[in-house]
């Protein structure tokens, strides 16, 4: 047990190995230790220790690796010990070999996450690396098994005893004189060369390959041929069939003819197979990368592969005959397909769900692995040709590259069925009305495309032409009402600038199939018409063109100025980036027009803000004018404000938002633009107060209230004299005059109160007091109306003499 402790000690063995099989009884080693199984059903097998090499494997071998110099403890036994088993009990160790690697260590190494100090993971290129080499390991492994499995072995015949122990010449000649003995062998002999005829016969037929092989699979027949061959070679020289022929040679038996031309035709064939597993075996650094790069990756194997090619088709005693050639770059050209096809689908389940521009990347490099490996090829025949002694490269090109070709057609019409659903697409972002059935048409077309069933990829397939018709007849419908869609807009009322507009709008989307020059140009001409027709505008409107409501003067015009420039801009921005369309006599016209009417509205702009400025710059004066201003004629008191000033305000207000330069001394005056108009709008009110209040005061008390109006004149005073609108103190001035209007407010509101409810009373009832009343509905006498008139004035006397 000294090998388990080792293992399982720091620093110790990193194997430890159990064998289970048949041994024999006095099988024992130093470095084995045997363990009896008594449960077992088969008595005779053992599991025991093992090196692994003191014992050949004939069973089951179950083996622990560990992975650390550490005690191998309980702790850490499940993450430092690996186990697993070879099972060598059909007698094959390739096959138990194959089986753990493919089945068990690879399919592990690949779903690896981390690998220690490399920070890529398995993305890492020498990971990547890594693996294809031990799946070309594997697949060696694999090929030797098959191999073996093939061996050639005559059939097993019995022989007498008496051929075992030929030794002697004598024994030779006396086994020869046995007519019996020799017509057995000559029997024995006959199976054996109807057995070689039939493998020779064999291996000249015409070999039976699926049609897109690689370049591998010439080489792994080449050792098949080589192995059977060999091992054939061997069997014939087996001490048995030596000493069979021996004993016909003696007699001189006719069987002997045959086999002489069999030997001879055997060793020709091995020696072909041998030397052509030898050059073929110069291509098999290129296999790998022929199966696992991506067309760019390729290229740079592809001049070194093509000259171990021609060194076979040079060197090569039989391997360079035109048709081994021919197919060996014919599968070469398999291989590159097949690789595109894996390259195309990488990643996804049908190439439709790659994203556009990656497909048609992938196409690009596979089409360009195609033109670089017929260049390649090309540059090696051009060159042979140059010295005809060489053996030259005469082999029809278009039975190597006619399928690459047909390929590539293939990727070809993908890539223009992806670029053309590319452009569909941007239908999607049109935002025009109409285009919503056209875009569910588009998806039918990209709906029906990937739902196709079958390998687009195979271009032997030939179901995609007619799918590519359709689908062609199909884009050209969709880009048919594409067209007719925008002449039914372009026969709408719309603007000009609206129409050049919706052009751009149908520029962004697929444009590949529709007609926009003639769009263009009819535009090009109603945009000529425009821009006369705003020609005369401006001649007929620039003395007085119309203004905005609310809008000063100056910034009117400057506004209807540039309305105009945009009606005549817009247009021409969109058109002057489509001169390689419209480039012309015409288009040469439109923009002399253009810049002459431009020109024109700059200078208007110009001259009425220079204007403005001037004008402008003297305003900020006005602020130093009195408060207030009374009427020459009526003596009534006004708000002494200039409207300049206002409008000047309003103005600049209006020149920032144009963004024009507003001069300094403006802008420090719209800094006050509030203060003023609060000011502007106090006095109004001030001034609207006193009319109103003296407006109360009744005329029969108008003298009794100068006293209190002259008051208020004398706090209106400053504001006529002194005050301007730049002084500081104008709202101690405002306070000052209401406190004065209160007064007389309040006096006004006494003494009228007096005068109607006092004296007005007082004299409306005494005008009301009848001294005569009248009849009316009656005569009366004078006795009797003298009597009533008596009695009213007594009435009367005593009413009157009430009132104090």
């Amino acid at each position: 047990f000294s090998l388990i402790d080792d293992f399982f000690a720091a620093n110790g063995s990193k194997k430890l190995i159990f064998f289970y099989q048949s041994v024999k009884q006095h099988q024992s080693s130093s470095h084995s230790s045997f363990v009896d199984v008594a449960a077992l059903a088969v008595a005779h097998k053992k599991l025991f220790l093992t090196t692994g090499s003191s014992e050949p494997l004939l069973g089951k071998c179950l083996f622990f690796l560990r992975t650390t110099d550490k005690a191998i403890t309980t702790a850490n036994v499940q993450q430092e010990v690996n186990f697993g088993m070879l099972d060598c009990s059909d007698g094959s160790i390739l096959n138990s070999l194959e089986t753990l690697l493919a089945h068990i260590m690879l399919p592990a190494l690949r779903s690896q996450q981390t690998w220690g100090s490399v920070q890529e993971g398995v993305s890492c290129p020498d990971v990547q690396s890594f693996l294809s080499s031990v799946d070309q390991f594997i697949s060696n492994l694999s090929s030797a098994r098959l191999n073996m499995e093939r061996k050639f072995q005559l059939q097993q015949v019995e022989l007498p005893d008496a051929i075992s122990q030929l030794s002697t010449p004598a024994d030779y000649t006396s086994a020869a004189n046995n007519s019996e003995l020799v017509e057995q062998l000559e029997g024995v002999v006959s199976v054996w060369t109807n057995q070689i005829k039939q493998v020779l016969t064999e291996s000249e037929q015409l070999r039976k390959e699926a049609d897109d092989v690689g370049p591998s699979a010439e080489l792994e027949h080449w050792k098949r041929r080589m192995v059977t061959f060999n091992s054939l070679m061997e069997e014939v020289k087996r001490p048995q069939v030596k000493r069979t022929l021996g004993v016909l040679q003696v007699a001189k038996s006719r069987t002997l003819r045959a086999w002489r031309e069999l030997d001879g035709d055997i060793t020709v064939v091995a020696n072909e197979a041998k030397d052509n597993v030898k050059y073929l075996y110069t291509l098999d650094k290129f296999l790998g990368p022929l199966g696992k790069c991506t067309p760019t990756s390729m290229l740079e194997h592809i001049p070194g592969l093509m000259t171990s090619i021609r060194m076979i088709h040079t060197v090569s005693q039989y391997y360079n005959t035109s048709e081994r050639m021919t197919s060996l770059l014919l599968k070469v050209t398999n291989q590159m397909i097949t690789t595109c096809r894996s390259y195309l689908s990488q990643g996804v389940t049908r190439i439709w769900d790659h994203s556009r521009p990656v497909l048609l990347q992938r196409i690009s490099e596979c089409c360009n692995l195609n033109a670089e490996y017929q260049r390649s090829f090309q540059s090696i025949r051009d060159k042979l040709r140059e010295n005809p002694e060489n053996r030259q490269f005469d082999f029809s090109e278009n039975y190597i590259f006619g399928k690459f070709d047909a390929f590539c057609r293939r990727l070809e019409k993908i890539a223009d069925m992806a670029s053309t659903l590319e452009s569909l697409a941007a239908l999607q972002n049109m935002k025009v009305e109409g285009t919503e059935k056209i875009y569910v048409r588009y998806q039918t077309i990209v709906s029906t495309t990937k739902s196709k069933t079958y390998d687009i990829l195979d271009h032997r397939k030939l179901e995609f032409d007619s799918d590519y018709t359709e689908f062609q007849l199909q884009v050209q419908g969709l880009f048919q009402s594409l067209q007719s869609l925008l002449d039914f807009w372009f026969q709408q009322s719309l603007t000009t600038e609206r129409m050049l507009e919706l052009l751009v709008v149908f520029e962004s989307g697929p444009t590949a199939r529709l007609d926009l020059k003639q769009h263009y140009l009819l535009l090009l001409q109603r945009y000529s018409r425009e821009l006369e027709l705003l020609r005369k505008t401006y001649q007929k409107q620039r003395d007085r063109p119309p203004v905005g409501r609310n809008l000063p003067p100056v910034a009117g015009r400057i506004l209807w100025c540039r309305q105009i420039f945009r009606k005549i801009e817009a247009p021409m921005l969109i058109l002057k980036k489509k001169l390689d369309v419209l480039k012309g006599p015409e288009m040469s016209k439109v923009i002399q027009s253009y810049n002459k009417m431009a020109v024109v509205l700059l200078q208007y702009e110009v001259l009425h803000l220079q204007a403005w400025s001037q004008a402008a710059e003297s305003t900020p004066h006005c602020l130093n004018a009195a408060l207030l201003v009374r009427h020459e004629n009526n003596k009534e008191v006004f708000v002494n404000l200039d409207p300049v000033v206002l409008e000047v305000l309003q103005e600049a207000r209006w020149m920032s938002k144009l963004g024009v330069t507003v001069p300094k001394i403006i802008l420090k005056m719209t800094t006050r633009e509030a203060p003023i108009k609060a000011l502007y709008s106090r006095l109004l009110e001030l001034l609207q107060d006193y009319s109103l209040v003296v407006g109360r005061i009744p005329p029969l008390l108008f003298p009794l209230m100068q006293p209190f109006i002259s008051q208020v004149e004398a706090a209106l005073s400053p504001g006529l004299t002194t005050l301007s609108w730049t002084a500081l103190n104008a709202d101690g001035f405002i306070e000052s005059v209401y406190l004065a209007l209160k007064d007389l407010d309040q006096v006004s509101k006494v003494a009228t109160d007096l005068l109607e409810c006092r004296v007005g009373r007082l004299l409306q009832a005494m005008s009301s007091c009848s001294l005569l009343v009248l009849p009316e509905d009656s005569p009366v006498s004078p006795q009797d109306l003298l009597l009533q008139t008596e009695t009213s004035v007594q009435a009367a006397a005593g009413a009157l003499n009430w009132y104090p």
